[in-house]
């Protein structure tokens, strides 16, 4: 990751000297113009620090210091916050990370004292950056998202966000996840074209890595349509590079992706085409930093020997690989794998010249960097599993805790319902207890009536008797007629006293059920007092199933 890391910052820092100097004094002009607004002001001064860090550090440094006075003069904490992310790569430029780490903290403190989403965004971008150059990878993609979060919707935030994109790019390129590959470096092209100004610069790389991406998924599926795409954004970083001279960022991706173009055709495309290999090996070379870019030298001389060696011009084809061998030599550390591929296009050289000892000697450096880079390859291989293995298990993670927070859900869902069905049943108990036993009282009243009614129906007849004694027949039957009237009702009055008792079982009985239900009710509050107290719905039963005990 910190090779990638180390190619990004090459992109977007190291500029042609020319455009450098037709951009720094356009924005030297600008800064001069007077009634210029502050936060303009430190924007172009943070600017120009990042065009000289690179190159000349302690002017870039300058610059940083120059955007955090004006910042802090103007008591903007979002203009302080952006100020300090600069600076801490103006810092980091000039070898002091002690001072690296301490603007990058003072980013994010002076970030978090306001609501400038472009502030926080920045200063959570440089706070991943800084993660990443300490290989906290996971730490560094979790500020990254926070940087998304607040970039997002804003057009000068997208060229922070496609950078982030480009980064997550390499993160996956890494790990060998091509679909995650390809997304990161479509979005981040997406962001690079959505930016405009200041994002041009990074139309060139993430078009490179479009075509990276589409090279690598070629690889896996054999697809042409996936080739053609390739070609298709190689080119067209080729064309940004040319269309963004003065405004973007060295020759580094261009020769990258002439490099890429030409391997592409020599590759995949009839041998007729090698005019088109030779005219893109040229250009890598044309925009080659012979200093910093061995590599792509040698790659460079090693295709362009092949097509000499095969059009006969072996003296040709043998300087070239000889200076291709002096690079390599003075590489620290070397490519094993390029150190493989060169030693056996010598090798194949020396044995068409007839010098087989020569072709011996250098088929055993072959064979020496082939088992180095085969163990190498094989240990990044492991890395790749491991990272993809890991990555896997997070994610996995990820989905238990979701299923078992979703089980959780469902379980409370369930306790709830059976707690409402029991409430419901207890009331309909209730109710039909309470009708039974007006009804019953109910009734005992009109008894009762009944019972006084008799009683002085009995006193009247014996008024009536004594009263009609003449009449003793009638009244002798008049009173048998009474006393069969009293027994009839003293067995309806023995009756009610038996039902009277029947009912006083029966609210025992409803009694025995409230205590009954009161015992369900507190085993249900105990079995929800179990479960995680934070929810709305468990409180709200629990508030129920105190009212109704009280009840």
């Amino acid at each position: 990751m910190q090779r990638f890391l180390v190619l990004f910052f090459i992109i977007i820092n190291c500029w042609p000297a020319k455009a450098q100097q037709r951009v720094t004094d356009s924005l030297a002009r600008i800064l001069a113009q007077p009634g210029l607004q502050t936060e303009q002001k430190v924007k172009i001064l943070t600017r120009l620090s990042n065009i000289y860090a690179a190159r000349d550090p302690a002017k870039g440094l300058a610059y940083s210091r120059n955007a955090l006075e004006a910042a802090r003069a103007a008591g903007s904490n979002a203009l302080v916050s952006y100020a300090y992310a600069y600076l801490a790569n103006a810092y980091f430029r000039a070898d002091s990370m002690d001072l690296t780490v301490k603007a990058t903290d003072s980013a994010l403190w002076y970030a978090g004292k306001t609501t400038d989403k472009l502030a926080k965004g920045v200063a959570w971008y440089r706070q991943g950056w800084l993660q990443n150059l300490n290989n906290q990878v996971d730490d560094a993609v979790a500020s990254w998202q926070k940087a998304l979060d607040n970039l997002e919707g804003l057009k000068e935030g997208a060229m922070y966000s496609a950078a982030i994109y480009y980064l997550y790019f390499g993160i996956y390129a890494e790990r060998g996840d091509l679909s995650r590959e390809q997304g990161y470096a479509r979005m981040a092209l997406r962001e690079a074209q959505a930016s405009g100004g200041d994002g041009h610069s990074l139309l060139p790389p993430v078009w490179q890595i479009n075509g990276t991406a589409y090279l690598d998924r070629f690889e896996e599926h054999k697809d042409s349509v996936l080739l053609d795409s390739a070609l298709y954004a190689f080119k067209k970083s080729i064309e940004a590079h040319r269309l963004y001279a003065d405004e973007q960022p060295g020759t580094s991706t261009v020769a990258l992706s002439a490099l890429f173009t030409a391997q592409v055709y020599m590759d995949h495309f009839p041998p007729w085409d090698k005019d088109s290999v030779v005219r893109y090996v040229n250009l890598a070379l044309a925009n080659t930093d012979t200093v910093n870019n061995k590599t792509m030298l040698i790659n460079c001389f090693t295709i362009l020997s092949k097509y000499d060696l095969m059009d006969g011009r072996i003296a040709r084809a043998e300087n070239l690989l000889l200076r291709a061998r002096a690079l390599f030599l003075d590489m620290d550390p070397p490519d094993y794998y390029v150190g493989e591929n060169l030693y056996l296009e010598l090798s194949g050289l020396a044995e068409k010249k007839g010098d087989k000892e020569q072709a011996l000697a250098y088929y055993k450096q072959y064979i020496t960097y082939y088992k180095k880079e085969f163990d190498a390859r094989q240990f990044e291989t492991i890395r790749k599993m491991e990272a993809r293995y890991q990555n896997e298990k997070k994610e996995k993670e990820i989905l238990l805790l979701k299923s078992q927070e979703a089980f959780h859900k469902r379980q409370n869902y369930f306790y709830l319902s059976i707690a409402v069905i029991a409430l419901l049943g207890l009331v309909f108990m209730f109710s039909a207890y309470h009708f039974r036993l007006r009804y019953s009282l109910q009734r005992e009243k009109l008894l009762k009536q009944e019972k006084e009614e008799a009683h002085l129906q009995s006193k009247l007849k014996e008024e009536e008797s004594a009263r009609l004694r003449l009449e003793k027949h009638e009244a002798e039957l008049q009173s048998m007629l009474k006393a069969e009237e009293a027994a009839r009702l003293e067995a309806e009055q023995r009756l009610l006293k038996a039902q009277q008792e029947q009912l006083h079982k029966e609210l025992l009985a409803g009694t025995l059920q409230i205590e009954h239900k009161n015992e369900l009710l507190q085993n249900l509050k105990e079995k929800l007092l179990e479960q995680p107290s934070d929810s709305l719905h468990i409180r709200r039963v629990e508030r129920i199933l105190n009212d109704e005990l009280r009840v």
